[in-house]
């Protein structure tokens, strides 16, 4: 995992959050680490939700890191993985409304034959090629 990068996206955000260190520090514990990626999405929505005005572009760095680290893992009641979906994130988005979009992905556009699917966040094992 590129922990240098993650440092450097840190760094572009941390003049503009003041207000969010604990959730800076959180995100990058996490990352060094390398556990609890729901953290750092959680992390990251409330970064982007107090500092995108002051911030403007210095958040897409941050924002870039996690959807190439991060994705989404749908497994079934057995726990058995059904599928990875990659980390998109909306600009304006929160994390509720990333989450509802994932939920509906998921019952709108799949069919499984689980009763129950369960999502949750997973660092990549290889980080995502740039398109």
């Amino acid at each position: 995992m590129n922990q240098e990068s993650i440092e450097t996206a840190l760094r572009l955000v941390s003049p503009y959050a003041a207000d969010c260190a604990d959730q800076i520090l959180d995100l990058r514990d996490s990352v060094m680490r390398v556990e609890n990626p729901g953290r750092c999405v959680r992390c990251y929505f409330s970064i982007y939700g107090k500092v995108a005005e002051r911030a403007g572009d210095r958040l897409l760095p941050l924002r870039h890191w996690l959807e190439n680290h991060i994705e989404v893992v749908a497994r079934d009641e057995s726990e058995r993985e059904l599928e990875r979906l990659p980390v998109l994130l909306d600009e304006g988005e929160d994390l509720q409304a990333f989450c509802e979009r994932m939920m509906r992905e998921i019952q709108e556009n799949r069919v499984y034959p689980s009763e129950r699917i369960d999502l949750r966040f997973d660092f990549r094992d290889e980080p995502a090629k740039a398109a």
